[in-house]
């Protein structure tokens, strides 16, 4: 895939040659993740703006371009795509049916969710289903 070529790339450049007499650097990281953290600040780079000239635009261009502020947003950064990446997988599991294999508190959790989410029961029952919900729960917070 591309991805495993741009990382291949960047070990390529970060190691010694096989055959070279530079010594490998004990301080150049080349774990999955350290990998992905240089890949993904390459990628933010854009290499058509002289760094002397103007150096955010070449530290951050590319990033800016690739990640244009979404509509509803008056700002957008790597921690908003992080938030956002984790609002996903959480609604994934609060949505995904339980299984044989979720811990407890997983359980809890999705049934409690997909009891919040149920409009047609909270209207049938009215504050008896919220009660029930609360005492579930340990009961109203004091």
């Amino acid at each position: 895939s591309r991805k495993s070529v741009e990382k291949l790339k960047i070990i390529r450049e970060l190691s010694p040659f096989p055959y070279s007499k530079r010594a490998p650097r004990a301080d150049v990281c080349f774990t999955e993740e350290c990998i992905d953290a240089s890949l993904q600040l390459l990628k933010s780079i854009n290499f058509s703006v002289n760094p002397c000239d103007d150096f955010f635009q070449y530290s951050c261009g590319k990033w800016i371009t690739d990640n244009p502020i979404p509509p509803s947003s008056v700002r957008w950064g790597q921690f908003d795509i992080l938030r956002q990446e984790v609002n996903n997988v959480t609604q994934g599991i609060l949505t995904s049916p339980p299984e044989s294999s979720d811990f407890k508190p997983v359980l809890q959790v999705k049934d409690f969710y997909s009891q919040c989410i149920d409009t047609g029961a909270m209207e049938r029952e009215g504050l008896a289903h919220v009660i029930a919900i609360l005492t579930i729960a340990g009961g109203w917070p004091s």
